[in-house]
């Protein structure tokens, strides 16, 4: 918008600046004064000036045409020229309309992006609460009440129905227009301390534990291999010293 308004400002300068050619407006103010001293009556006149000219310098000019937005069209009262009503009608709808409508169309656009993260910002603080309260230890001075095995909703038909025709075109999911508005969803996974004084802190590495899984379990491998290997040596060796016991018997029952 800046970058319009110089360019204007420039322009009505350029062409306004000093208007010999240009018929202007002049206004003539008449009337009669009275000396109070001695009771003379004086008819005087005022004429305005090129002094009075609003573009006379590129300040001037740059402030009048910043004034174009609140109405302030200072350019027609003072000059009779049809370039300045040209000019006049293209700055009135171009900043007037275009850049207005613009500015208060990014308006809305961070309003609604405040909201988004105002919600998601309330539903995380609201998620760290109920978790804080639920790694405490509850003293309950009665039976807990149980939670209820089913929910019923009771509704009112014209509020199904609407939500029926509202639907009924979409065959998504419900909260598919939330996931297209929300932009966390993206980031949930990733590994961040997002909250400091949360209780809760993630610092298990899974890697780490799943390479010590399969050393424990490369371990225990090799022990039950030694152990089979020992219980197959002690089988052999026992049926060594058997078999030697036999002949032994058949030697004494020979002689």
């Amino acid at each position: 918008m800046l970058i319009v308004i110089l360019a204007f400002a420039h322009t009505m300068f350029v062409l306004l600046s000093n208007p010999k050619n240009i018929e202007t407006k002049d206004s003539i103010y008449s009337g009669n004064v009275t000396n109070p001293s001695t009771n003379e009556t004086l008819n005087i006149s005022f004429k305005s000036k090129s002094n009075d000219n609003p573009f006379s310098s590129y300040y001037t000019a740059m402030m009048t045409t910043y004034l174009w937005l609140y109405g302030d069209w200072v350019q027609r009262d003072d000059f009779n020229f049809w370039a300045v009503d040209v000019f006049t009608l293209v700055a009135s709808l171009f900043l007037v309309i275009v850049l207005q409508n613009m500015l208060i169309a990014f308006m809305s656009g961070i309003y609604e992006e405040a909201k988004i993260k105002g919600r998601q910002t309330l539903l995380r603080h609201r998620a760290i609460i109920i978790a804080d309260y639920e790694a405490l230890h509850h003293i309950h001075y009665w039976k807990h009440e149980p939670d209820p095995k089913h929910i019923y909703y009771f509704g009112q038909s014209k509020t199904i129905e609407e939500w029926y025709d509202s639907r009924k075109h979409d065959r998504g999911a419900i909260y598919k227009g939330f996931e297209e508005k929300s932009t966390f969803t993206k980031y949930i996974f990733k590994e961040r301390n997002y909250d400091k004084r949360s209780i809760w802190v993630y610092e298990d590495n899974i890697e780490s534990e799943i390479e010590e899984i399969k050393i424990m379990k490369n371990d225990l491998n090799d022990k039950i291999e030694n152990l089979i290997t020992k219980l197959n040596e002690k089988k052999k060796n026992n049926d060594e010293i058997n078999i030697g016991k036999l002949e032994i018997l058949k030697n004494l029952e020979l002689k």
